[in-house]
């Protein structure tokens, strides 16, 4: 099966410092992905060189720079889909803040290239609050003609339809051309309404915020705003769900986000170190900063892992 995998970010000296990390952890124990070939994107500009240069290393790397999409800065992972080789059957997203323990085979395996099919890891609970009362959002953009809400109901989801956290996502080309051309243009327009409804005094901006907090523990059947990370993972699953893409869920080790670890005590094989619940982590001075040793001298394993692997990495004269 020809794999390629895709990530996105931005040109700044955080994101280059969170991809060397995270394709120097691909190729060190990615097990049968570790040799894959990558696309790097980023965002409006390239970049710099000396970045491009030491990201080369880890090559067969390709660097593509790709226009913003809609200025909404979750939605640009969308850039990821325009992965320039034609010849891929199976393409893994991954998020720039994750790094990769063991192996990722299972991740693909099984999956039929011939087929639309998708995996990822179900959203968690933030953002199901979030997103909020999602029935009247699912018949407007996302119910294959002729089904109903319960054809497409999931029980396994926190809401009880299929959304899917967006930092690991796996898809078959067929999959892929399929969520591009929906997946951007539902988005667009979620953030659009989000945008038409920004509030612009401090007493309309105090409710907003009053809103959102009672949102997270009483859903509001007529919400018409949504955080803008959310936008981006309501277009991937309205995509999935009105092509009829084939689902499945990923085991959460593909895409670890607790500083704890998995049941069996071994690490996750993909950790996903997100700022909301892992802040220490610098990420402009990803190799050299004070968390390293903050999470050196901790007691989390994942933390300790992902310290440790920093270290590495600018032991062996890379990254300042």
């Amino acid at each position: 099966m020809d794999v390629h995998i895709s990530i996105v970010g931005e040109s700044d000296r955080a994101f280059a410092g969170m991809m060397k990390l995270l394709l120097y952890s691909l190729r060190a124990n990615g097990g049968a992905l570790s040799d894959t070939s990558v696309t790097v994107a980023t965002n409006a500009e390239a970049l710099p060189a000396d970045d491009r240069e030491e990201i080369a290393q880890f090559g067969p790397v390709t660097f593509r720079v790709m226009p913003r999409q809609h200025g909404g800065a979750f939605t640009n992972k969308f850039n990821a889909l325009y992965a320039p080789q034609e010849s891929y059957e199976v393409l893994v997203y991954l998020d720039c803040d994750t790094v990769v323990f063991d192996a990722l085979d299972e991740m693909v395996a099984g999956m039929d290239p011939d087929e639309a099919q998708f995996r990822g890891r179900k959203i968690g609970y933030p953002g199901a609050q979030s997103a909020g009362t999602v029935e009247p959002l699912i018949r407007e953009f996302a119910l294959p003609d002729g089904q109903t809400l319960d054809d497409v109901a999931d029980e396994r989801f926190p809401l009880g339809y299929p959304l899917f956290n967006g930092g690991v996502m796996v898809m078959t080309r067929p999959a892929v051309l399929q969520v591009r051309r929906d997946a951007s243009r539902i988005a667009h327009e979620l953030f659009a309404r989000r945008a038409a409804t920004a509030k612009s005094t401090l007493v309309e901006m105090l409710k907003e915020a009053a809103r959102r907090v009672r949102n997270r523990y009483f859903s509001d059947a007529s919400q018409s705003t949504y955080d803008y990370w959310v936008t981006e993972q309501l277009g991937v699953a309205f995509s999935i769900l009105k092509n009829q893409i084939e689902y499945g869920l990923l085991d959460s080790r593909f895409n670890w986000v607790k500083p704890q670890t998995p049941d069996d005590g071994d690490l996750p094989a993909l950790f996903h170190y997100m700022s909301g619940r892992h802040e220490a982590v610098d990420r402009e001075h990803l190799f050299t900063g004070d968390w390293i040793e903050q999470y050196l001298s901790g007691a989390s394993p994942t933390r300790h892992a992902l310290a440790s692997l920093a270290r590495e990495y600018a032991s062996a004269g890379n990254s300042s």
